[in-house]
């Protein structure tokens, strides 16, 4: 059956963008509140350099960047040779001199291209690498010149930027080893075909002359008859779409292990299990929770009546959006709950030929007890639970951001992560990421100086553990540098942004395919809050590049934040319009409606009849 998502609920989603945008704690509070605390602190202070500088590092734990920046230059003119007031001033020693800016550039010999300093040489490796990237591109982005490629199981066709369909593949085999523990099929499938689309609109049209017509929900889906395949798109990041390969590569697995014998709830409940299963390197973990799902079922188990295990037992035709938590839970509950005691009858039951029409008998003989009889336990299990583990804190904060826009939950569980496990980094850079979210909704400075500051607190163990890693970094990895990029060039002064493009130089230099590093590039050219590193023109050759090698929903946002920043605004909500479109269900449907009410125009105030201008 295709993959549908629950598209989230507009007032949900406006309510939650407003809540992070500060509507509770309205930001010109916060404002008149931090600045009164600073007119205090900057009294109190001493003037000598150290004095300065422990006002400057007030500042920015503050996001006062301006104020940050003053206090930094008195702290150079007390004492010239002040090395981190130099670095967050953007200087740099050159012989006896301390230069930034242009001036440093030039006297290094670079010259400006793409809006950024570079050696000469770098000018024309990096012309010449943009070139190659680019022809080879377009001539992928036409299905008849699409990636072919083959893995134990699959077949592979798409015209997806390389690295994700390389990295999809080696995902699918592993995803397909761990089904046949579970369904220990007669034989194992060879060479199924996918076909994998960079585009939504691509996908429609394939499915529409293959004769599967798909609705704007349908992520993908798994096809049979003279022909056995699955059919899908990128989904705007490698997760997403491994997700719902997952998914289908799990019916396809069920059918083709006991063709139609299997019951709706038993084999889309394991196609959602699938669903979430996180990939590392070479093994893959099935056992995780899918917060998102879960929020969902706890929902309904509020409701009186909502749910009937029995129903869902029969069902055999539509399986609409809020079947797929209960499948889920009910499959996860005869996996795990009371030590695993369901699970040999679960193994057995998949291996049943089913009677059509007998769907709750054939459940009571199979499990002793009708589905009904379990729902007090089942209700007991799930109501109760909550993330516990470092790993199921740290994904579950990411979940409430992303898919629950619920930043405080977000911020919540992170903590929670942090201190069941003090001393491991990745939490942290959980955390930071998850105040990426919040300054991405809220566009608000001292957001974006916080998620910088956060990745910052990381940034050296994470470099050190990527250094130990062989090949390529993950696209994974690649995605978290960009945000890392962003929140500099977004929070901090000059030597954040120089810092912010130096990441997007170490990730092209890593995987120079990489559209997340040239995405990045076109962001800080056209809303660094350093205006020496702001080039609208740069902005559209680096925007460019990302569309060749990979377009979608996050190349459309940044397009929206160029038009607008080139005084286009209706044409920048149309363009939020579209990636919001394209990414319905995902964490874009926030951010783009979100960025959409930052650019229109305020209504003017109505004045009370009889009142006058002064």
């Amino acid at each position: 059956m295709p993959l549908r998502l629950r598209r989230p609920l507009f007032f949900v989603v406006l309510s939650c963008v407003l809540a992070a945008a500060g509507e509770v704690d309205p930001a010109s509070v916060v404002s008149q509140r931090i600045q009164t605390e600073y007119a205090k602190k900057a009294a109190e202070v001493p003037a000598t350099a150290d004095g300065q500088w422990d006002l400057a590092v007030w500042c920015r734990s503050r996001a006062l960047v301006d104020e940050e920046r003053v206090a930094c230059e008195q702290v150079i003119a007390l004492s010239p040779d002040h090395l981190e007031a130099r670095r967050r001033l953007g200087f740099e020693r050159m012989g006896t001199k301390w230069l930034r800016g242009e001036e440093l550039y030039k006297a290094k010999g670079w010259v400006r291209h793409l809006g950024r300093w570079m050696a000469p040489a770098e000018v024309a490796a990096e012309e010449s690498r943009r070139k190659r990237l680019r022809d080879l591109a377009r001539a992928r982005a036409d299905w008849s010149n699409a990636w072919q490629g083959e893995t134990r199981y699959f077949k592979i066709r798409s015209n997806a930027p390389g690295r994700i369909v390389e990295e999809t593949g080696r995902a699918l085999d592993l995803c397909v080893d761990t089904l046949a523990k579970i369904f220990r099929p007669r034989s194992m499938p060879r060479r199924i075909p996918l076909e994998m689309y960079a585009t939504q609109a691509e996908f429609a049209r394939a499915s529409a002359v293959a004769g599967m017509p798909v609705g704007q929900g349908t992520l993908g889906y798994f096809y049979r008859g003279s022909d056995l395949g699955i059919r899908c798109f990128h989904a705007g990041s490698l997760d997403r779409t491994l997700g719902v390969l997952f998914h289908e590569c799990t019916h396809l697995m069920v059918y083709q292990s006991f063709g139609d014998q299997v019951p709706t709830w038993a084999n889309e409940g394991m196609a959602v299990f699938m669903e979430f299963a996180k990939v590392s390197g070479t093994s893959i973990d099935i056992r995780t929770v899918p917060w998102d799902r879960l929020w969902h079922l706890q929902d309904m188990l509020d409701e009186k009546d909502q749910i009937s295990l029995n129903r869902l037992a029969a069902l055999s035709g539509e399986y609409t959006v809020q079947y797929y938590p209960q499948g889920w839970g009910l499959v996860w509950f005869l996996l795990y709950a009371d030590q695993g005691k369901y699970r040999p009858k679960l193994e057995a039951f998949y291996q049943q030929k089913q009677t059509p029409g007998m769907a709750v008998d054939a459940f009571r003989a199979a499990f002793g007890v009708a589905p009904d009889d379990l729902l007090p336990a089942w209700r007991s299990q799930f109501a109760a639970m909550e993330p516990k583990t470092t790993s199921e804190l740290c994904d579950a904060a990411l979940a409430a951001a992303r898919y629950r826009y619920d930043l405080r939950k977000g911020l919540a569980f992170a903590d929670q992560a942090i201190a069941s496990a003090a001393t491991d980094w990745k939490p942290k850079l959980v955390r930071a990421r998850v105040l990426f979210a919040q300054a991405r909704l809220s566009g608000r400075i001292e957001h974006w100086h916080q998620a910088a500051a956060a990745f910052g607190a990381v940034s050296a163990e994470r470099e050190a553990a990527l250094a130990k890693q062989r090949g390529k970094p993950a696209l994974a990895d690649l995605a978290i540098t960009a945000e890392h990029a962003i929140a500099l060039a977004r929070g901090g002064g000059p030597g954040d942004c120089q810092r912010a493009v130096e990441l997007c130089g170490k990730s092209i230099a890593a995987d120079e395919a990489d559209p997340s590093a040239y995405r990045s590039l076109a962001e800080i050219a056209t809303v660094a809050t350093d205006p020496v590193f702001r080039d609208l023109a740069a902005a559209g050759e680096h925007l460019a590049v990302a569309d060749d090698l990979g377009p979608g929903h996050e190349n459309d946002y940044v397009r929206a934040l160029l038009l607008a920043a080139n005084n286009q605004v209706p044409e920048a909500l149309m363009m939020l319009d579209r990636a919001a479109a394209l990414d319905a269900f995902g964490f874009g449907a926030a951010l783009y409606q979100s960025e959409a009410a930052r650019l229109k125009p305020k209504p003017a105030a109505v004045r009370p009849a009889g009142v006058k201008n002064r």
